[in-house]
């Protein structure tokens, strides 16, 4: 069902993927520029010299591809994040009572049943907050200290 046509916007010949011929609409959805045909996957480009570019095409395997180069990454991620969260507890500590935020934290790792000691290389790559012990043990140093 290929149809070859002639774009009156760009003077080029292009073929149009849709039983309805490529148009150049004025005001409407688009002007054919380069031949622009909206397909079932996605937007399919087709230049001058004839290749055929599919933007979803490329978004799809951009989104497979993208976590194999950076998963190397994610430590540095993490511990990006963890020293935020200590951060964070460090002004938290400095604008109320470092005692409660501890009592607040033991509370919620216990409602949430999660694990206050994870496997330490786990947590190196996944690990957006720091293992409960390392943050209690973090806002008690801030509380002896007075470190605001």
């Amino acid at each position: 069902m290929d149809a070859e046509t002639h774009s009156p916007l760009s003077g080029e010949s292009h073929l149009a993927f849709l039983p309805t011929a490529c148009l150049a609409v004025r005001g409407g959805v688009a002007a054919c520029d380069r031949c622009a045909v909206a397909c079932p996957v996605g937007v399919l480009k087709v230049g001058a010299d004839g290749t055929a570019h599919n933007t979803a095409l490329a978004l799809i395997l951009f989104t497979f591809v993208l976590p194999v180069f950076a998963f190397p990454l994610t430590p540095l991620f993490s511990w990006w994040s963890r020293r935020h969260e200590f951060e964070a507890d460090a002004f938290a500590a400095c604008e109320s009572d470092a005692r409660a935020l501890i009592e607040a934290l033991v509370k919620l790792y216990r409602e949430n049943a999660a694990t206050l000691t994870p496997d330490p290389l786990y947590a190196l790559f996944h690990a957006s907050h720091p293992p409960a012990a390392e943050r209690i043990a973090h806002l008690a140093s801030l509380k002896e200290s007075s470190a605001c």
